[in-house]
This record gives structure tokens, C-alpha cells and sequence, in this order.
């Protein structure tokens, strides 16, 4: 079978380059397979990230809005605030002038 050492050299080298490639594709497979579950991994972080862009982007519409409402319920209750001042001083006055006639009647 074999004639020369020379047969029995190409033989290891041939076995060696066999195993070499085996443990290169296995090297290979589990890089690429690690590559694919880092690819779901990211692609669900960015499902996370994005979703929490967007109730962050809710949030600030929703105070952006509510802030409005706030000024104009503050424009509100100013303008309620300064009728009631208002009608507080006509009393008053209405109650010195009631004071006064008294005070002329019973002269």
C-alpha cells in the first residue's frame, strides 16, 4: 500500500488538511450561528428602543397639550378671580353707602 515515505507523509498531510477544514467549518457555523442570535438580539433592542421613543414622544405631546389647557384654565381663573374682586368692591362700596344713609337717617 505504501511504497515510499513519501506516501505515508502525503497521507498525514492529508488527514491534517481533512481535520483542519472540519474544525474551520465548525469554527465558522457557530460564528455565524453567535452572529444570527446577536442579530435578533439587537433587532429586538431596537423594537425596545423604539417603542420607548415613541410613549416618550406620546408623553411629551400629551404635556405639550395638557399645558395649553393649563394656561387657559389659568386665564380662567384669573379672569374669575378679578370678577370676583370686582363684585367683592362694588359690595363694599354698596355696604358704605347703605352705612352712610343710615348714619343720615338717624341725624
Amino acid at each position: 500500500m505504501f511504497e515510499t515515505s513519501g506516501d505515508i507523509l502525503n497521507l498525514v498531510i492529508a488527514i491534517c488538511v481533512l481535520a483542519f477544514t472540519v474544525f474551520l467549518v465548525w469554527t465558522i457555523y457557530y460564528f455565524l450561528s453567535s452572529l444570527k442570535r446577536v442579530h435578533k438580539i439587537v433587532a429586538e433592542i431596537e423594537k425596545g428602543v423604539k417603542s420607548a421613543i415613541d410613549g416618550v414622544e406620546t408623553i411629551k405631546d400629551k404635556i405639550q397639550k395638557s399645558s395649553s389647557y393649563v394656561y387657559l384654565a389659568g386665564e380662567a381663573a384669573k379672569t374669575i378671580i378679578d370678577l370676583i374682586k370686582k363684585d367683592k368692591k362694588d359690595k363694599d362700596f354698596d355696604f358704605e353707602e347703605k352705612s352712610e344713609r343710615k348714619d343720615k337717617k338717624r341725624k
